[in-house]
């Protein structure tokens, strides 16, 4: 059986249709879907789904059904995103994974943000990024959940601090106010997408803390 439907091949060619790219960095997308798509199903109509994501030929029936990914579509998404990121330019290629994130990120209340993220930019080493997702996350209930530290151990305060890309941040102190506010001018600076995503995680998360509690 198919791992994907008619409607979620709509909802993917709705989406690289209305992607800020060129036809030629949108035909190389659209080629490597459709790739991912026939080795799921043999029978997918390629043909169909380029006419679609280049032109916008949709039928209304299925504008708004897709959704109830796994993460073996989280994966799949990914890797597809991770092989086009040179060729496609950096605003067209933040556009779509902002725009497949947010998408899961609605359908899913537990889709990871940044799993994703992480999958995106370097190659994970298993086959699949995202084992079992978990209900809650690691960091839920913390300030701390917007951004993600490599943690060490704290024998004494640290006068700096790695993040998720390996990159080291001279702070005053740390753990404290000031070295979190530097942490944070960091991510908006350097890594704006992992800051956007982080910042729509920590609202959900403190939505659903606030849910709980009450």
């Amino acid at each position: 059986m198919s791992t994907w439907s008619r409607k979620d091949y709509e909802f993917f060619a709705r989406t690289l249709h209305q992607a800020p790219i060129g036809n030629e960095e949108r035909g190389r997308i659209v080629d490597d879907f459709t790739s991912e798509f026939r080795r799921d199903n043999p029978s997918f109509d390629g043909a169909k789904f380029a006419d679609a994501a280049h032109r916008g030929k949709f039928s209304e029936s299925t504008a708004t059904q897709a959704g109830g990914w796994t993460t073996k579509t989280y994966a799949m998404t990914a890797k597809v995103l991770r092989r086009n990121k040179e060729e496609t330019g950096t605003i067209g290629w933040h556009w779509l994974v902002t725009k497949f994130a947010t998408t899961f990120g609605l359908d899913n209340t537990n889709f990871d943000f940044f799993k994703f993220s992480n999958a995106v930019v370097r190659p994970s080493t298993s086959e699949n990024p995202f084992p079992e997702m978990e209900r809650a996350s690691r960091f839920a209930g913390r300030r701390s959940a917007d951004i993600p530290v490599v943690s060490h151990l704290r024998r004494r305060p640290r006068k700096s601090i790695v993040d998720f890309a390996g990159h080291r941040i001279r702070v005053k102190e740390w753990p404290s106010s000031t070295g979190v506010a530097t942490l944070r001018r960091h991510m908006k600076r350097n890594h704006p997408i992992r800051w956007r995503l982080s910042i729509r995680k920590g609202v959900r998360t403190r939505r659903r803390l606030r849910e709980e509690a009450s």
